[in-house]
């Protein structure tokens, strides 16, 4: 169990770098693209499409990383007027839920990410792969992460406490 935590602090550490970095490059990228139209009259034709890939990678990699900090969204108005072992039972409901999903993710976006590994992007001629690989990565991680927080808190609610 402890080689599974470790892999999972080290996963943390890539994927919060990652983000950080890509919300970095997205910044640079938009600010030196809004610089050039105005100065220059010249928009570079890859930096629309390597901004929509980071914002898309951000946003897949954040849905993940939410799960792992317990920052999913919650019907709490309607969860918090059930018995507290109604609650309990509904908070394993989402887990099983959000491994479903992660599942999906990971099924469906490999296949999805592979039938368009022979297609490319018109201003980078990438390919397009590069776009929906964040599907299968981000359903893995959902997957990890729900499975480490029952190995270490058993109980949903104390998920996010049990983590840090």
């Amino acid at each position: 169990m402890t080689v599974l935590f470790r892999i999972e602090k080290w996963i943390d550490i890539i994927v919060s770098r990652l983000i950080q970095i890509l919300l970095l490059l997205t910044v640079i990228i938009v600010s030196l693209q809004v610089a050039l139209r105005y100065l220059f009259s010249f928009t570079p034709s890859w930096s629309e499409e390597i901004t929509l890939v980071f914002i898309i990678w951000v946003s897949f990699i954040g849905i993940a990383y939410g799960f792992r900090e317990n920052l999913h969204i919650a019907v709490e108005l309607v969860a918090s007027r059930f018995p507290e072992t109604w609650q309990k039972g509904l908070d394993w409901l989402t887990r099983l839920m959000v491994l479903v999903v992660g599942g999906l993710f990971l099924y469906f976006g490999t296949q999805f990410t592979i039938l368009m590994s022979h297609t490319t992007m018109p201003g980078t001629h990438l390919p397009l792969a590069t776009l929906y690989f964040c599907v299968p990565v981000s359903g893995l991680l959902m997957i990890l992460y729900t499975i480490t927080g029952v190995m270490k808190t058993g109980d949903p609610a104390e998920m996010k406490e049990g983590m840090d």
